[in-house]
């Protein structure tokens, strides 16, 4: 069982001896500071450590309270209590009646009154610990219910996307590079535990999405239209946004490739800005031959930039962002496929692979078993 500390401030010395020597018996590790600077100081190292803060009230500088109104903001699990002279007691009556602390103890203590009302406040800090744990437990399981039924949400979706082929496949490949064994992103606050509303929430979450990637994958007219033969420089340089200077280059042996120009462009442009990480940046892109099911034609490109791809802090791969996931689907209605460019597990950028001709280029399947990993890394988050 572990046993935490008490941290007890005052600008007296002598009252810190006596509390020492007060406490002595309880077998209690126990910090002391002279000023609140100093607390604080004591706090960032050893917070996680302490379970009661006990500080006087009237010292040089900021007062108990100011000290008090911070652990309350930075350390919300610590029980704060206010000793104090009877001459102060207004301040600290005011100050339990906004919540700052749990108790005052009027100085001069009473020995034994003050070691009850410190292993009151290590109860009540123990009892404070439990809770966080089960509500941090409570909305780990909401978390994992959210996120598994984002994954049928994209299933169905992929399902529904008659005008994209191999959309399946994409969405697969999207969840297989981007859903980690462990969760990056942020779980849901507590005030939003309520049934009805996430609900709402993720209805319009899914619906937004699909609206966007509606518009960001029509094709054109007719659902095989790739109608423009276009060397991969001439793309590239064509799709590239503004905010990034794209620099090209091509091995021997590279052939134009088969595209719809739209979606090709889009495409280009959502690999550059995302190989940039958002920012004012040169992203290099190398274009060499290469094969699809180990016969077909294909040229393979490679985005990097010297800034390593970042997902916006606090998703998981399931927080989709429509430019990432119709970049997928896109390479994927080509015939083609994207990978991320990983450096141990750092994302690099993106490996795009193009066939020359798409309309020879087989309906694609999911790899076997995909949603049976998906759902077992799901599992493993914390």
């Amino acid at each position: 069982m572990t046993i935490y500390a008490v941290l007890y401030v005052d600008d007296e010395e002598k009252a810190l001896k006596y509390f020492r020597r007060a406490v002595a018996d309880e077998a209690l590790p126990v910090y002391t500071a002279s000023s609140v600077a100093e607390a604080l100081e004591v706090l960032e190292v050893h917070g996680e450590e302490i379970g009661v803060l006990i500080t006087d009230q009237r010292m040089p500088g900021q007062t108990g309270v100011d000290l008090l109104r911070r652990v309350r903001e930075d350390w919300p699990e610590i029980v704060r209590l206010l000793t104090t002279a009877y001459s102060d007691l207004d301040e600290a009556i005011e100050a339990v009646n906004r919540g700052e602390i749990f108790r005052y103890i009027t100085k001069p203590w009473d020995i034994r009154q003050l070691r009850t009302e410190l292993q009151q406040a290590l109860e009540i800090h123990r009892l404070r610990l439990e809770r966080s744990l089960l509500m941090e437990e409570k909305l780990s399981v909401w978390q994992r219910l959210i996120e598994v039924n984002r994954v049928r949400d994209l299933v169905v979706m992929a399902g529904s996307f008659t005008h994209i082929r191999n959309a399946m496949t994409a969405v697969a490949a999207y969840l297989e590079a981007n859903v980690t064994a462990s969760y990056r992103g942020r779980l849901i606050a507590p005030e939003q535990l309520d049934l009805w509303s996430l609900t709402e929430t993720e209805i319009r979450r899914t619906l937004g999405l699909i609206e966007a990637l509606i518009h960001t994958t029509e094709p054109n007219e007719a659902r095989d239209a790739f109608d423009a033969q276009t060397s991969p420089r001439r793309l590239i340089e064509e799709a590239a946004p503004p905010v990034c200077q794209v620099r090209v280059q091509e091995v021997d042996g590279i052939q134009p490739v088969l595209v719809d120009r739209t979606l090709a462009r889009s495409l280009v442009a959502s690999l550059c800005h995302m190989s940039a990480g958002g920012d004012e940046t040169t992203v290099e892109v190398l274009c060499e031959p290469g094969r699809l099911y180990g016969e077909l034609a294909a040229t393979v490109m490679t985005f990097c930039s010297a800034s390593n791809y970042q997902a916006p802090e606090g998703t998981s791969g399931l927080d989709v962002i429509p430019e990432h996931l119709s970049a997928y689907l896109i390479a994927y209605h080509h015939g083609g496929s994207l990978q991320p460019v990983l450096d141990g597990s750092i994302q690099k950028g993106f490996r795009l692979t193009l066939p020359t001709e798409p309309a020879v280029v087989p309906a694609g399947q999911p790899a076997e078993g995909w949603l049976e990993r998906i759902l077992a890394r799901l599992e493993c988050w914390e």
